[in-house]
């Protein structure tokens, strides 16, 4: 539609030739494949120095990681979300990278441009560079007080992470994880700085629609458990992410939305605020009218996580006041698949923190029919190509 696009950082949308749009050197990578020959170039021209001491272990190109007592062995393990001071310079990082090659595309010609700054952080390994490091006190941070985890979780790997990290380290290695996830988000916004930085200085800040938000979170040790993915659960650390949209000529400011958001509802905002059709087949829908003034807070939010070779099916539905996730696994020959662990049921007003679990309790078995209902409902819309595994008769009669 007239605009220059340019897609940055980790690639999570499929298959490249699928994204015409996209120049030729935005290659489909977990990682920036132009950042990983950038680096060992620079890695050939620029040895370790020979005065800099030896760390616990090191990482490309010799450079070692500085890392608390315990650290290093916890890394042995193959666990994830290892944590520690990375040497090598903050010049080389993937995220100085993928801002300096966003700058150039929004600089690389005339009219609208759409630039996808995808940071592969904060995630796990969580190295990061001083003065970053330095910048976080770790005894200050305060540790989450919903502890409670459900005993099905304890073979997930956030949930061994945390436990190994524990054993070896106690609260001092949960706090260096912890310390190291806040400093690579500061890391994270002083780019995000350089790039509104450079709209101000070119007068473009005025009309630009910057919209800032995550695929996921992370547990950041509530309910005994570190790092983003590798527990299956719906908690809200997880699955609430920030949402925020900023565009001086086109959207009030100060505006908080009750609204609840999907994921899928981002596109077709986007394409809303240019001046664009929104594709019939898009299961999401434009926020322009909340962020503009209204409300529906009977709308509820959807989440959902498949894992074919597990042949494991989870989604999840939260609404206000209550959230519902159901998880059902087996092997590849059977129809159904029954259910792999029980369902959750949550009252998030009266339990923000997520740990009494209400699904079996018979006095919210309505609260649960009916969600269970809408959950279907939604599948059904959506053409959900799980339902058939599932145990219709029995959710759909809820």
């Amino acid at each position: 539609a007239g605009f220059r696009t340019y897609h940055r950082g980790k690639w999570h949308i499929g298959d490249e030739r699928r994204h015409p749009c996209y120049r030729e050197d935005d290659h489909p990578h977990p990682f920036p494949r132009d950042h990983h020959l950038a680096l060992r170039d620079w890695l050939r021209e620029n040895p370790v120095p020979l005065d800099l001491p030896a760390g616990s272990w090191t990482e490309p190109g010799d450079w070692p990681v500085y890392a608390i007592p315990g650290m290093d062995a916890f890394r042995e393990t193959g666990l994830p979300y290892r944590a520690g001071r990375y040497s090598i310079p903050l010049e080389t990082n993937v995220t100085t990278h993928i801002t300096e090659c966003a700058l150039d595309d929004m600089a690389d010609g005339e009219g609208p441009f759409m630039v996808t700054w995808s940071d592969p952080g904060p995630h796990g390994p969580h190295l990061i560079q001083n003065p970053y490091y330095d910048a976080v006190d770790p005894e200050a941070l305060e540790l989450p007080s919903n502890t409670h985890r459900p005993e099905v979780y304890a073979n997930d790997p956030s949930c061994r992470s945390y436990d190994t990290m524990m054993e070896l380290m106690g609260e001092r290695g949960i706090r260096e994880y912890l310390r190291c996830y806040c400093a690579m988000i500061r890391k994270i916004d002083d780019q995000i700085g350089r790039l509104i930085a450079w709209l101000e200085e070119t007068d473009q800040f005025e009309d630009t629609l910057i919209v800032f938000t995550a695929d996921h979170g992370d547990m950041c040790g509530a309910h005994q458990t570190a790092g983003g993915k590798a527990i299956w659960a719906f908690y809200d650390e997880i699955v609430r992410v920030p949402l925020i949209m900023h565009w001086p000529k086109g959207i009030p400011a100060g505006r908080r939305v009750q609204t609840m958001a999907n994921g899928v509802d981002v596109m077709p905002t986007i394409l809303d605020y240019a001046g664009l059709p929104i594709p019939e087949q898009c299961e999401g829908r434009s926020l322009r009218p909340y962020i503009e003034g209204e409300e529906d807070l009977e709308r509820p939010a959807f989440c959902e996580a498949t894992h074919p070779e597990a042949i494991a099916v989870r989604r999840m539905i939260a609404t206000h006041d209550w959230k519902l996730w159901i998880h059902y696994q087996g092997s590849p020959d059977r129809d159904t698949l029954p259910e792999g662990r029980p369902m959750a049921l949550y009252n998030r007003k009266d339990d923000p923190g997520e740990e009494i679990n209400l699904a079996e309790d018979p006095a919210y078995a309505d609260v649960r029919r009916d969600l269970l209902r809408r959950l279907w409902k939604h599948m059904e819309a959506t053409n959900d190509p799980w339902r058939h595994r599932l145990p219709t008769e029995e959710l759909a009669a809820t």
